[in-house]
């Protein structure tokens, strides 16, 4: 889901990263959504530039032969 975030302010700061699964926007939680419309998402990330979009995600990190889920929130600056 973060496949449209990749390429945007996102990507700048390397706060998200391409595979990272999006757990909730804005407070809004989207883990009970498994086919949440990207239009749907796209739309609760957007808004005015200069407000901030809150999300809460989640990682898949290797380490070794273990896989760690990591949860994660960040704060970004809308463009």
């Amino acid at each position: 889901m973060t496949d449209c975030l990749v390429k945007g302010a996102a990507a700048v700061g390397g706060s998200l990263v391409k595979g990272d699964v999006l757990l909730a926007i804005n407070g809004q939680d989207l883990i009970y959504h498994k086919k949440m419309d990207m239009n749907l998402v796209k739309s609760l990330i957007r808004g005015p530039a200069g407000s901030e979009v809150h999300i809460k995600a989640l990682r898949r990190l290797k380490q070794g032969t273990e896989i760690i889920d990591h949860t994660f929130e960040v704060t970004l600056i809308r463009e």
